[in-house]
C-alpha cells in the first residue's frame, strides 16, 4: 500500500532547481490525510542540513511534490484502512523519499 503512495509522490518530486546545500538535507514531513484521502496538513516534523534556507527549500520540494500528487487524481489510499494512514511520516532527501 505505501508503496503506491511513495511511487506517486516520488513521480512528481523534483529537486532541479534546487542548491547544492538542500542536496545535502533530509527533512521529515508529516502528512494529515482526509477520510477522502486528501492531504489536509503538510508539517516539518525534523529536518537535518548545512543551513535553514537549504532545509526549507528541500521541505518547499516535499511539499510541492504532495500536493502534485494529491491533485492528479490523489494518492491511492485504500478507504477502508483509514486508521492505517491518516498521518504519514515522509523522509525526503536527494536521493527520493520513504514512509517512516
Amino acid at each position: 500500500m505505501f508503496g503506491d503512495v511513495t511511487s506517486a509522490i516520488a513521480r512528481k518530486w523534483n529537486l532541479g532547481a534546487a542548491s547544492p546545500e538542500a542536496l545535502e538535507s533530509q527533512v521529515t514531513v508529516r502528512v494529515c490525510f482526509s477520510a477522502a484521502g486528501r492531504a489536509d496538513q503538510i508539517i516539518l516534523i525534523a529536518a537535518d542540513g548545512p543551513n535553514d534556507e537549504a532545509v526549507q527549500g528541500l521541505f518547499h520540494a516535499a511539499r510541492r511534490a504532495i500536493l502534485r500528487a494529491d491533485s492528479d487524481g490523489g494518492l491511492p489510499l485504500p478507504l477502508d484502512r483509514f486508521d492505517s494512514w491518516r498521518v504519514l511520516d515522509l523522509v525526503f532527501d536527494a536521493n527520493g523519499m520513504r514512509v517512516r
